[in-house]
């Protein structure tokens, strides 16, 4: 929802302002600033309605209920054009670079409205990953142009962004909104109400929302005083109001909310109550559960909206939804006290209209995330686990990290509060272990794991401790301890064969098979792999089974076994695009490249390397982009194509630089050097002789390399 445009006043230098940075090329952040109901969202949504003729695409993001990142990246990459299949493969950790790449290809618009959400009190940032995002848009933004509003500024490098610290209304402006509201007076008369408000938008909305509904057929200015309302400047001598810390302007408006709300009947002031539990924005079906037995209509709440206590928008379908100014729900929460019956009816509503599975996006499971909320906010943690328990495994496998994140570490937060020692606390913490692992945060999902296991340990929880010990072993593979990996591995798989777990059971041989392969064990490795796709086709694990063929391919290639390598990663490839994992597809096309590579079949190794490099760059895995274009320059070195080799090399360097990856970069620098020393040494040299000796130094490195991971 975006502020109602119907009433603009005002505001001509500062969208002036605006369109000059937007224009400039050179500005990629425009912040808006100032306090609470100064405008800043309706700024921004004139901006973008009426001035942004010039950009290709715009979007406008609320994220005032803690939207995650993930969420909103996808939403906008499907506006872009992204096909929903290409986004949802996008891994978590590649979205920030997805985004930032297809925003730099267009002329687009982002709003990202009430940033002030995604911040600690000092201005730090509560999610990582819109930093993360900021700061690359910032470093290598193009021609787009990204417009917050927010409250706190964050804390950014101050280069190529803006900050426009927005004022209240001049008189003349704040006059002219009173008019255009409806509220009669002289000029003079609303010109110095004007002034004596400073201008704040909503406080002279609020004013006009109270006349209105009391002065139905002659609201003028001057019958506020009949309601003691006419000037803050006595009120705040009242001894009621001493000792309250607020600028006259809040003191202001809590007062004449304190008069709007007494004079609403019975029925809205329970309905507006009951309403405030709602974080996102509600219809008339949504109001009317929350006072069952009677009647509510969509004429209620225009009728708050006409006391400007709700904002009112339509969708794109001419339907009526409305929503709280933040400063007016905090007043009506502090005014409702307990609202656990209000939280019911919310979770007996979304409950009703949740949607069913197949679910492809997590607008999809918005119903549950809902319940999820009105659960925890009345400490109903038990509910809350249970409820998001039911889409958990759509959310690890859509890539949703940040959101299980945020999910399971309020319930973490919470039990360890209470001193819980539930299942479903040590549940919890290996699924924000789990989450964090996911996320490349190896160190922190130890932590979270190492506790998990405790607990279930503790209260002979021996599946909990499978789980535990599994997913200790992949955080130590993905650290480089292979042997504290495998140690793991093999206490959990003793345990899944012990309580009957298939499915875990061969997670747990396919990871050791991986596990072994990366200390150069590759027969064993081949073993493991080989008792873990058994499993996974008995049960039908089609995923699964793709997997555990690409760990075949490598082991088989590293052993020099190249046309079999070839075989299983066939097989993989064609899973893979069956169940339409772009990842995975990718990650076969690579090993193809290698094992065509290692047959000497250069051009069908540069059409696999292409082929993956180009799914990389569209799901926005820089990491994987750069490892295809590595492997490319090595293949392309091997023919003799220097400068397309060169520029491959150089491509995947300036990748894993940006990444922070050193030994990559090292290893990268490396093959430049070498592909020069090679160019001065044998230039002279005839092609035939230079393709003869570069051969056998790849297979006796092949060798050789085989030999020192044995």
């Amino acid at each position: 929802m975006r502020p109602s445009l119907d009433c603009w006043q005002g505001r001509t230098e500062e969208r002036q302002k605006i369109r000059e940075w937007m224009a400039d090329g050179n500005i990629r952040l425009i912040g808006i600033t100032g306090l609470g109901g100064f405008g800043k969202s309706t700024l921004a949504a004139k901006i973008y309605e009426d001035d942004s003729g010039e950009f290709d695409k715009k979007f406008w993001v609320d994220v005032s209920r803690r939207l995650t990142f993930s969420e909103l990246a996808r939403r906008v990459l499907l506006r872009l054009g992204l096909s929903p299949p290409t986004v949802e493969a996008i891994p978590e950790l590649s979205l920030v670079d997805a985004l930032v790449n297809h925003l730099r290809e267009g002329r687009h618009l982002l709003v990202i409205d009430n940033l002030e959400s995604l911040l600690q009190q000092d201005g730090q940032w509560l999610d990582a990953i819109y930093e993360e995002f900021f700061h690359g848009w910032l470093g290598c933004g193009g021609k787009s142009v990204i417009l917050v509003t927010t409250r706190e500024r964050p804390d950014l490098p101050e280069i190529k962004l803006q900050w426009l610290p927005l004022p209240g209304l001049s008189p003349a402006e704040g006059a002219n909104l009173l008019g255009a509201l409806g509220i009669l007076g002289t000029e003079t008369e609303l010109l110095d109400f004007a002034k004596k408000a400073e201008g704040h938008p909503l406080l002279l909305t609020l004013v006009a929302g109270f006349l209105r509904a009391e002065e139905e057929s002659n609201p003028q200015i001057s019958h506020l005083q009949r309601y003691g309302l006419a000037d803050v400047a006595q009120l705040v001598t009242d001894e009621k109001l001493k000792g309250l810390h607020r600028g006259k302007i809040d003191i202001w408006m809590r007062l004449v909310l304190d008069a709007s709300f007494n004079r609403l009947s019975d029925k809205l002031q329970r309905l507006l109550l009951n309403l405030s539990v709602y974080r996102i924005p509600f219809n008339a079906a949504m109001a009317d559960v929350q006072l069952p037995g009677e009647e509510v209509s969509e004429r209620d709440l225009r009728q708050l909206a006409r006391r400007s206590l709700l904002q009112e928008e339509r969708d794109n379908n001419g339907g009526r939804w409305f929503q709280f100014h933040p400063f007016i729900l905090a007043y009506v929460k502090q005014k409702a006290g307990d609202l656990t019956e209000a939280h019911q009816k919310a979770i007996a509503y979304y409950k009703e209209n949740a949607k069913s599975e197949p679910w492809q996006t997590i607008s999809d499971i918005a119903e549950y995330l809902e319940v999820f909320y009105h659960c925890y906010q009345m400490g109903e943690y038990d509910d809350a686990f249970n409820t998001i328990r039911l889409c958990a495994n759509f959310l690890r496998l859509r890539g949703y990290n940040t959101v299980r994140v945020e999910l399971y570490g309020q319930l973490v937060k919470a039990w360890q509060q209470n001193n819980s020692e539930s299942w479903k606390f040590a549940a919890s913490l290996n699924n924000l272990g789990n989450a964090y692992y996911s996320l490349g945060q190896y160190q922190l999902a130890i932590d979270y794991l190492q506790q998990s296991l405790v607990i279930a340990r503790e209260i002979g929880d021996r599946n909990g401790q499978a789980k535990s010990l599994g997913n200790l072993g992949n955080a130590y593979y993905s650290l480089g301890k292979y042997q504290l990996a495998i140690d793991y591995h093999q206490q959990s798989i003793a345990i899944k064969r012990e309580i009957g777990d298939r499915n875990g059971e061969a997670k747990s041989l396919s990871n050791l098979g991986n596990a072994y392969y990366s200390l150069g064990k590759y027969q064993l490795a081949i073993d493991y792999h080989q008792q873990s796709i058994a499993i996974k086709r008995e049960i039908g694990d089609r995923n699964g089974e793709a997997s555990s063929l690409i760990g075949l391919g490598s082991a088989s290639d590293s052993l020099g076994q190249y046309q079999l390598a070839i075989d299983y990663y066939q097989q993989s490839l064609a899973i893979k695009r069956e169940i339409g994992d772009r990842t995975g597809e990718a990650n076969s096309l690579i090993g193809l490249g290698n094992a065509s590579d290692s047959l000497e079949q250069y051009p069908l190794a540069i059409d696999y390397y292409q082929q993956s490099l180009a799914i990389k760059r569209e799901i926005g895995d820089r990491n994987g982009e750069a490892t295809a274009l590595f492997n490319l320059g090595n293949t392309l070195a091997k023919l003799g194509r220097k400068s397309e080799a060169l520029a491959a090399y150089q491509n995947a360097r300036d990748l894993y630089q940006a990444m922070g990856l050193d030994a990559d970069v090292q290893n990268a620098e490396n093959a430049i050097q070498s592909l020069f020393r090679k160019t001065n040494i044998w230039m002279s040299l005839p092609k035939a002789i230079v393709g003869f000796l570069l051969r056998w130094v790849n297979r006796l490195w092949r060798l050789l390399h085989t030999f020192l991971r044995q």
